[in-house]
């Protein structure tokens, strides 16, 4: 089958994301993100240096005495304290406060970098040149060949918003999406990603397929998601069928485990139909 017609004459982009240095570790990520306020470096340390002075008047007399005290462990621990709380803004984690715990969800928490996982705009717009969804297609499935490490994970995802970038850009119809999901492998990533972005209910039938028979966790999941942006715009009978084929999924025998992303997305787009 030939190539996609967009109306944008491709152009091989200079760099391809299979070549991108892997600098988006989460973790390099998140610190090269953290700062302390030079003013707040500067309060504390003087604040530590008063604590180590006590004046004492005595009558007409005034006494200075040197030395650390409990204070001053405390303070230098405050010196620290934006940086704590960005890293759990940025990272997620327990905070307990009076015996009550909250969890946070960081940024940049494992899994959940939903197109969360967003790319830097900017990088990625430069990056992205004239590729069209085929050749995402195509760098996608080189990647899902690659061992199944959380770098992989991001550059999937990182793949998957250059896709939407792309949709976007790029004056693609419903028919063309429907012809890209058929090639397989990739290319039905790329077209479900594709019908996140048009929103379009006759691509419900490959949403469901997608769901049904995924060749990947990850596929699943961007059927998912698919499903979740185009409830608006189906009609009864098609909330009907999706309601079947993801519960059919949550079954015992099915493909979505309760300890999976897919399950908790799953349960949102039930309650959405069920509302």
């Amino acid at each position: 089958m030939g190539a996609m017609d967009t109306g944008v004459k491709p152009q091989r982009a200079s760099q391809s994301i299979l070549n991108r240095a892997p600098q988006d570790q989460p973790w390099s990520r998140l610190l090269s993100e953290i700062r302390i306020p030079l003013g707040w470096k500067i309060g504390s340390i003087l604040a530590v240096i008063g604590s180590c002075f006590e004046v004492v008047r005595n009558g007409d007399t005034w006494s200075t005495t040197f030395g650390v005290d409990e204070v001053t462990p405390m303070i230098l621990l405050l010196i620290w304290l934006p940086y704590l709380l960005k890293i759990l803004a940025l990272s997620g984690g327990q905070l307990e406060l009076a015996g009550v715990k909250a969890q946070v969800n960081g940024l940049y928490q494992a899994g959940k970098m939903d197109g969360a996982n967003e790319v830097r705009d900017a990088e990625d717009a430069a990056l992205l040149g004239g590729q069209g969804l085929e050749e995402l297609a195509q760098d996608y499935h080189k990647i899902r060949q690659e061992p199944s490490t959380t770098e992989r994970l991001l550059r999937l995802q990182q793949v998957t918003a250059m896709m939407r970038t792309v949709t976007q850009r790029d004056d693609i119809d419903s028919t063309q999406v429907k012809r890209l999901f058929d090639r397989g492998a990739g290319y039905r990533v790329a077209a479900l990603v594709a019908s996140q972005v048009l929103r379009k209910a006759d691509l419900l039938d490959i949403v469901l397929t997608a769901i049904r028979e995924p060749l990947s966790p990850f596929e699943q999941y961007e059927g998912l998601r698919a499903a979740r942006m185009m409830l608006s715009r189906l009609d009864p009978s098609q909330k009907a069928d999706l309601r079947e084929t993801i519960v059919s999924q949550r079954a015992e025998n099915g493909s979505i485990g309760k300890d999976s992303e897919r399950w908790s997305l799953s349960g949102k787009v039930l309650a959405a139909i069920d509302a």
